[in-house]
């Protein structure tokens, strides 16, 4: 049976929240967001860990801003990613039924591709995320024709499912050991992403973008505005209780060593997507106030193009910690190199864009996706 799908009606609004490519501005803006929290983490991450510098420890104001950026930050951005992957799901969807194209063959085969991207990448950096992308991402197919209610509840069910995996991580990957001593080929990166929990957040959110795309919560944001104030102030709240909840053990609770240790993950992993849907929603509310809306315009070329800019960062990390030492700069000094980075990032997208319709991996993937390839990466 064909599946039919309803297209979101163009109010003036929505008209001004698309470009001339039919793409949904907010969409882009969140996402080139995203990648500055995932670059600013794992820039931290690799001074700490890849640098002789970072070795050799922090002082003390600078172990309050690596605490603070991992507050903020850490385990955060990835969910907007994830968010806005399950959103783009949609939008492939809608586009196939559209065009009376088979999509689950069309979805399959993206997949796999963005599984090869994402195996050459990890050649030169390990933390790759695709992978798992590309493995995750076939929970949307099963799920594409759910109802509201029905993704939601799997999406709640989902990301409760992470908190046993955070709680139980020393032993989850104590048992991944163990079959690996035993010769049995486990990868690393599945031991890692269940252990952390990473594998079912990721699903549950692919889910919520699914469910945000159907009901057009970001391509109809006049409708959306009532809700997305009240996510704000919900999210906000849950952000401070879940911190006061991690505290517990300074409030003389009579919580024993093993409930602090399980209050703390369950409030850990609350907290993160507490954090995650309040950026979410409050870019997305400044964005649709017009004169905030274009001030945040430029972070668009760069979403425009994130899978180009997150392989960029990867190089970047592998030149900058790995090869150089970080220059020996210091962690202030390597964190402004970052920022410098993200910066030429923007330029570098907004002057590529100008040339060209899609950055060059979006258009390698694309062309494989449709086996269909240009003389040049979508020249205008």
């Amino acid at each position: 049976m064909k599946n039919f799908i309803s297209t979101p009606v163009l109010t003036d609004e929505n008209v001004l929240l698309q470009n001339l490519d039919g793409r949904v501005q907010i969409v882009d803006v969140l996402r080139g967001f995203a990648l500055l929290g995932i670059l600013l983490i794992h820039s931290v991450q690799n001074f700490l860990h890849a640098t002789t510098r970072g070795l050799m420890g922090l002082s003390e104001r600078n172990t309050f801003v690596k605490t603070s950026l991992e507050f903020l930050i850490e385990d955060k951005f990835f969910i907007i990613f994830s968010f806005l992957f399950g959103w783009s799901f949609y939008l492939i969807y809608q586009h196939a039924a559209r065009k009376s194209r088979p999509f689950v063959k069309l979805f399959v085969w993206r997949l796999l591709i963005l599984l090869g991207i994402g195996i050459f990448h990890s050649f030169f950096y390990r933390s790759d995320i695709l992978q798992v992308y590309a493995v995750v991402g076939f929970t949307l197919i099963f799920c594409r024709n759910f109802n509201n209610r029905s993704l939601l509840i799997l999406c709640v069910c989902l990301f409760f499912s992470s908190i046993p995996c955070v709680i139980f991580r020393d032993e989850i990957a104590r048992y991944f050991t163990e079959l690996k001593q035993q010769n049995i080929p486990i990868p690393t990166k599945l031991s890692y992403n269940l252990s952390s929990g990473r594998l079912f957040v990721t699903s549950s959110m692919f889910v919520l973008g699914l469910y945000a795309g159907k009901n057009n919560i970001l391509q109809n944001l006049s409708r959306a505005y009532g809700l997305l104030k009240k996510i704000v102030a919900v999210s906000g709240c849950s952000i401070l209780l879940t911190a006061i909840g991690i505290r517990s053990e300074t409030l003389n609770l009579g919580l024993t060593h093993s409930g602090i240790y399980l209050s703390n993950a369950i409030f850990y992993c609350l907290q993160n997507i507490a954090f995650s849907v309040f950026y979410v929603s409050l870019l997305t509310l400044l964005y649709s106030r017009s004169a905030l809306g274009t001030s945040l315009s430029w972070l668009e070329p760069l979403g425009r193009m994130g899978l180009t800019a997150y392989i960029m960062q990867s190089v970047f990390f592998q030149l900058f910690y790995m090869q150089w030492d970080g220059l020996e700069l210091g962690f202030a000094g390597a964190l402004l190199v970052t920022f410098a980075f993200y910066i030429g990032q923007i330029l570098f997208a907004e002057f590529w864009l100008m040339h060209f319709r899609h950055g060059p991996m979006e258009w390698a993937w694309r062309s494989l996706t449709y086996l269909v390839t240009t003389r040049l990466p979508g020249l205008r």
